[in-house]
């Protein structure tokens, strides 16, 4: 079967264009139409398709290209075809049609082969009638998708919510946590992304957020990077994608950011006691000097204490 598609393809990519329909008369009377019968199993409307297919090979080296539609309908009629054998029958359809100059009609064929396959490409060197036809429907059900893409994604944000505010009275040397709960009953966010950068600087960082079992996506700058010492302002903004890199749910955007006001600070200052090195030196410090200062204090107690033959007199 796919020979005999094969060579009906080639048939139409040699054709001229000038060629006229012949008037040569349709299939015998006598010859049983597959529209007048009821549904047929997958494998006799396999064979249904092969008979249908050489009777079209025979038309097509006739020059027929006009007995060739009808045979593709009948083709198209049969239930339990593959994808690969309606593809053919739409294609072959379309390429006849646009042929002997029924443009429109071909568009329609052009059209269901491209719903059901986006992604089709023609063959190489294919006649020129037939290519423009389908680069016009091409081009015109790709804008189509998009745009029913677009309004469906509109209908995904409507249902989702982001709950979360940035965080507050922040300090430099300490980290920034963000934490989010995210509604998104379709589950459509892939990635959720924190975009991040000092004010001033041209391009931004970029940070996941991750999720845990409660559904709240969170992050956190490092301290490295807030430690300042005389205050300074970080930009940001939140983005939710889908599966096809496309934006969701936003907060911000590149070009109109947020911001976080940062108090001076350092990672040292904002430390805990017990974690700063001055104070274990200190306290190290004190510690010795405690200890000696006692050791001397029992010395010189010793050496006070009157020379006596091992007795106390416990009377004084």
């Amino acid at each position: 079967m796919q020979a005999i598609t094969f060579k009906i393809i080639l048939m139409f990519v040699t054709a001229t264009d000038s060629v006229a329909p012949s008037q040569m008369p349709s299939m015998p009377a006598s010859q049983p139409s597959t529209t007048q019968q009821q549904p047929y199993p997958q494998s006799h409307a396999n064979k249904q398709a092969q008979i249908i297919l050489s009777e079209a090979l025979r038309l097509v080296d006739a020059l027929q290209y006009d007995q060739v539609i009808p045979l593709m309908d009948e083709i198209l009629y049969l239930t339990n075809l593959t994808l690969e054998e309606k593809l053919q029958a739409y294609f072959l359809k379309g390429s006849a049609l646009a042929i002997i100059g029924e443009p429109v009609k071909a568009e329609r064929a052009f059209r269901f082969l491209l719903r059901a396959s986006p992604k089709y490409e023609l063959p190489n060197d294919i006649s020129p009638k037939v290519s423009a036809v389908f680069r016009k429907v091409q081009v015109e059900e790709e804008a189509t998708r998009h745009q029913l893409e677009k309004l469906e994604r509109k209908k995904v944000v409507a249902e989702m919510q982001l709950q979360g505010s940035p965080p507050r009275d922040l300090v430099g040397g300490r980290p920034i946590f963000f934490q989010y709960a995210l509604r998104d009953p379709r589950r459509a966010v892939q990635t959720f992304r924190l975009e991040y950068r000092k004010a001033g600087e041209k391009d931004f960082s970029s940070l996941a957020l991750k999720p845990d079992d409660q559904g709240n996506w969170s992050c956190t700058i490092p301290a490295e990077l807030t430690q300042n010492k005389d205050g300074m302002r970080i930009d940001y903004f939140l983005t939710t994608k889908d599966s096809l890199d496309e934006n969701l749910l936003t907060i911000g955007n590149a070009l109109n950011p947020q911001f976080l006001e940062i108090a001076p600070g350092t990672i040292e200052s904002a430390m805990p006691l017990h974690k700063k090195t001055w104070f274990w030196i200190l306290s190290s410090s004190v510690a010795l000097g405690v200890i000696g200062g006692t050791g001397w204090y029992a010395y010189q107690q010793s050496i006070a204490l009157p020379e006596t033959d091992g007795k106390i007199n416990i009377d004084k």
